[in-house]
């Protein structure tokens, strides 16, 4: 069954806001892009492994460069891996997910072209 994302609930986008734990800085010039387009953004390229240029245009998710520029912000200051961690853990415990069946990609190993010299074992 495919399923294709669709923009975050609310009560989606409360459970996700709580586990930021985080406070954004303080504005300057234009008014901010919501973080919750931010988040349906960044969910969007997650699920579907699109480009970004390949985010839709909708009212519901931000500009590909906006969303781009907090993803790599939210990554350094720590706040995608504790989403995203929190999200898993909150769907193993709602029996939503079984880790018996997972699936490793190699496709992002080091190939033999990023090896380090000197290393025998790769």
């Amino acid at each position: 069954m495919t399923q294709h994302f669709k923009e975050l609930s609310d009560s989606q986008w409360s459970k996700i806001e709580s586990f930021m734990e985080w406070t954004p800085p303080l504005e300057r010039g234009e008014k901010r892009t919501s973080f919750r387009k931010i988040w349906n953004s960044i969910f969007y390229i997650l699920i579907h492994g699109c480009r970004w240029a390949d985010l839709p245009k909708s009212s519901c998710y931000a500009s590909k460069s906006t969303s781009h520029r907090w993803l790599l912000r939210l990554e350094k200051e720590g706040v995608l891996d504790r989403v995203l961690s929190r999200l898993l853990l909150y769907a193993k415990r709602a029996g939503k997910i079984d880790l018996h069946h997972l699936l490793v990609d190699g496709t992002f190993s080091l190939g033999s072209r990023g090896r380090p010299r000197g290393c025998s074992w790769l």
